[in-house]
Formats: structure tokens, C-alpha cells, sequence
């Protein structure tokens, strides 16, 4: 099982390059390579906040568990 804060260190990561590809777009660039560097970022965030989600899920489960076992 995936750990949550493997995921979150997965997130920060993409996080990270995100910004880095927001730094590329330059308005001196062709509107295509504009365009392919905006697609990357809109698929990397979509990416981002699955992992974000799922995260959560995981952690809320562990919680729920958690209280199971204490009762």
C-alpha cells in the first residue's frame, strides 16, 4: 500500500515542476509551443490533484480505522 506521505512527496514534486513549466511560457514563443507547455500543466495539475484526493481518501480511511479500533 502506498503511504501518504509518499503521495505527498509525490505532489510537492509535481508541484514543483509544474512551476518550473509555467517559467517556459514566454509570450516570445510560437502560441503552439505556448499552447503544448499549457496542455502539460492543465494534465500535470489534473495528475496533482488526483494524487491529492487519493491521499486524503487514504488518510481519512487510516482515521476511520483508527476510531474502529479504539471502540
Amino acid at each position: 500500500m502506498i503511504e501518504p506521505q509518499h503521495m505527498l512527496v509525490e505532489e510537492r514534486g509535481l508541484e514543483r515542476e509544474i512551476k518550473k513549466l509555467e517559467k517556459l511560457l514566454n509570450p516570445k514563443h510560437p502560441p503552439y509551443i505556448r499552447e503544448q507547455i499549457s496542455e502539460v500543466i492543465k494534465s500535470l495539475e489534473d495528475i496533482k490533484t488526483g494524487i491529492k484526493h487519493e491521499n486524503d481518501r487514504i488518510l481519512k480511511d487510516q482515521l476511520t480505522d483508527s476510531k474502529q479500533h479504539q471502540s
